[in-house]
């Protein structure tokens, strides 16, 4: 049989070291039964999360190429331009909001001389939306593209 326990540097090991010190200390685990108890619930904690990763893993393997299929992919701006007046979902980092728009997304389409865009901001205040223009996305999907299947934004 190996040895569960190894020599550990607790230098290395930093706060996590630390703050175990301190909650045993605080909360009164002395016993080698109370820190053998605790340690067990972390493994059993542990093994249920490698138990649901190779879960993820395996479903991801399973429908990783008929997901890779039907998920759109998100064009750069700079690559190619929709066509002018054709409804897309835009991205640009600078429309995330916390509150109201968390993946930084408005639908807008292309107009005038190419370069200018008309994109639908949603205003909290107003309770509605509101259209701009010339908020340039930097990415653009294709909004006949159904919307839960997208993927995050590099």
């Amino acid at each position: 049989m190996s040895n569960l326990y190894a020599e550990r540097d607790i230098i290395e090991q930093g706060k996590h070291y630390s703050q175990h010190t301190s909650a045993m200390t605080s909360e009164g685990l002395h016993s080698k039964s109370d820190i053998a108890a605790e340690l067990a619930h972390r493994d059993i904690q542990i093994d249920q999360l490698r138990a649901r990763v190779a879960e993820l893993e395996a479903y991801h393997h399973d429908h990783s190429d008929k997901q890779a299929a039907s998920v759109p992919e998100w064009i750069k701006c700079s690559e190619r331009l929709p066509g002018f007046g054709v409804p897309v979902r835009g991205f640009s980092p600078e429309w995330i909001d916390e509150d109201f728009n968390l993946d930084g997304v408005r639908e807008c389409f292309r107009y005038g001389d190419g370069n200018e865009w008309h994109t639908a901001k949603w205003i909290d205040e107003a309770d509605c939306y509101i259209t701009t223009d010339n908020d340039v996305p930097t990415l653009w999907l294709d909004s006949s593209q159904p919307r839960q299947k997208e993927q995050g934004h590099e």
